[in-house]
């Protein structure tokens, strides 16, 4: 009885990393460019995503300050820790600072690819040492003797990295505080380039179209968002609605 339940343990928790690997594979792009890293550089990766992890837990609450100062010992432990600039950019964008959260948020884009690479090659080695450790445990070679041994290389990332949309968007937004509208409006374009779907980057390029009294251009991405049932806000819509005469045939 005992055996069994050490190898249903084992399997459980190979599948259990599978997925969870496969999970963070499938969120993030990556190049093919591979890092090889010492045991020194990756538990240095893995202490300041354990920092982000904690400061994002307050950035959700709103406690900025405690944020901040993970977030700065996540910068502090891995210099080019791109998530931690962006968090950081959003508290100064919250908080009205733009000047400083537009150099924070091209601080995140420019190190975006190495922090990338570098996530990239940890999850790699945790893979490798999962491979190696059912090769070598009789036990857990038996549980897991049904998973094609190929599933491991097909959860190693192989896709171009690109920058979140949620990136541009953000750099749109400092943008469009700053009035700098041009800007701001390349920055939407490239959040829906990159995410259809991004509602909130349409109802600003719509915004941005009204602002300059071209109601058709407005009209078009507000109907772009209707069209995926994306929130987009309601006086805006009206008034655009308004300034075509449609007002009335909220269809149109």
């Amino acid at each position: 009885m005992r055996i069994c339940l050490k190898k249903q343990n084992n399997k459980l928790f190979f599948l259990s990393f599978i997925f969870l690997m496969f999970s963070i594979a499938s969120t993030a792009g990556f190049t093919q460019e591979r890092f090889l890293l010492n045991n020194k550089e990756r538990f240095a990766f893995k202490k300041a995503s354990q920092s982000l992890e904690n400061g994002k837990k307050y950035f959700e609450k709103k406690k900025h300050e405690e944020a901040l100062k993970y977030f700065n010992k996540c910068i502090n432990q891995i210099p080019y820790y791109a998530e931690a600039y962006y968090y950081k950019s959003r508290i100064d964008y919250r908080s009205g600072n733009y000047t400083r959260a537009l150099n924070l948020i091209e601080q995140a884009k420019k190190n975006y690819k190495k922090f990338s690479e570098v996530l990239t090659a940890t999850q790699m080695h945790q893979i490798n040492h999962m491979r190696n450790r059912r090769e070598e445990d009789p036990v857990l070679k038996r549980a897991t003797s049904y998973i094609n041994p190929d599933i491991y290389e097909d959860m190693i990332p192989s896709v171009t990295v690109n920058i979140p949309a949620n990136y541009y968007y953000i750099h749109g937004n400092i943008y469009f505080k700053t009035k700098k509208y041009n800007e701001a409006y390349l920055q939407f374009l490239k959040t829906r380039e990159i995410n259809p779907r991004h509602g909130r980057a349409l109802n600003n390029l719509a915004t941005i179209h009204f602002m300059s009294k071209d109601y058709k251009g407005a009209h078009k991405f507000i109907r772009e968002a209707q069209s995926m049932n994306l929130k987009t806000n309601k006086k805006l819509r009206e008034d655009i609605w308004r300034a075509l005469g449609l007002i009335g045939n909220q269809k149109n």
